[in-house]
């Protein structure tokens, strides 16, 4: 009983101590993806305005990137819009949807951040909970126990 203890217990703390690891790494990691490693000032612009549509992002040469009411749009740091959906158009008025190609951009980058903070929490929580618990088992095996029962004198095992 006090060898299985503290055999689990010593697993457990491993265990945690790796969760923990895991937990603290993959919010870096992943926001290292997010902005290939590199975070200087303009890197960091850059990825941001990567996340604006704009025509240069989502439209082909040739189209200007407007709303669902045909107006184009710009962005500013003055305004506020509403996208409820996103068109390249072209000079002869034809419309090509780009609303799920920018959500599937904007995503991307988000998932990097957020799915490393996702990894975080389940990282640490259960990394934490598996060192507390294997230092529970290995406070108890230390106290369980002793030594093991003494054989019987004679060869007889019923005696």
């Amino acid at each position: 009983m006090k060898g299985c203890l503290r055999i689990f217990g010593i697993l457990l703390t491993v265990l945690g101590v790796v969760g923990i690891g895991v937990g603290i790494a993959a919010p870096i990691i992943g926001f290292g993806n997010t902005f290939d490693g590199d975070f200087s000032e303009e890197n960091l612009q850059s990825a941001f305005e990567r996340l604006v549509p704009t025509s240069a992002n989502l439209c082909r040469e040739g189209e200007a990137l407007v709303d669902g009411s045909g107006e184009p749009l710009v962005f500013d740091e003055s305004n506020e819009t509403t996208i409820d959906a996103l068109f390249c158009e072209n000079a002869q008025g034809t419309r090509r949807d780009v609303t799920e190609a920018y959500f599937t951009l904007l995503l991307t980058q988000a998932g990097g951040i957020f799915g490393g903070l996702a990894i975080a929490g389940v990282g640490l929580t259960a990394g934490g909970c598996s060192l507390v618990i294997g230092l529970i088992l290995l406070v108890i095996s230390f106290f369980v126990g002793g030594n093991p029962p003494a054989k019987p004198k004679n060869d007889d095992p019923f005696a």
